[in-house]
């Protein structure tokens, strides 16, 4: 994360343990999702990346065990600092938005988005 986000990284670190670690657990998890729709080769394979993210995310916030990449600290951090999944889906419906739309024709809708 460090080298992904040095500003939210450096940011964060005057936040105080255990928060900034449910920060950094849920913003990494953010990323991954975004790189997935921002980043795929092709549309096709961000439609399937994002679906197994979706997948692995529901299997997190059902308290899952998992074991790699972003999903264990993930996992704690719904588990055990509360964070609400409505939250969590509400991201995971706005990349499945992402993943859909097509480009904005006018500045009004790209202020909108974001």
């Amino acid at each position: 994360m460090r080298t992904q986000a040095r500003n939210f990284w450096w940011g964060l670190r005057v936040s105080p343990r255990p928060q900034r670690d449910v920060l950094y657990a849920v913003y990494a998890w953010m990323r991954l999702g975004d790189d997935i729709v921002d980043e795929s080769r092709s549309r096709e394979e961000a439609v399937r990346a994002f679906e197994e993210f979706k997948r692995l995310s529901e299997r997190a916030m059902a308290g899952e065990a998992m074991t790699q990449g972003c999903w264990p600290a993930f996992a704690w951090a719904v588990a055990q600092a509360g964070v609400p999944q409505v939250w969590l889906r509400d991201m995971l419906a706005g990349l499945a938005w992402d993943l859909e739309h097509a480009a904005f024709e006018r500045d009004e809708q790209l202020e909108r988005y974001c």
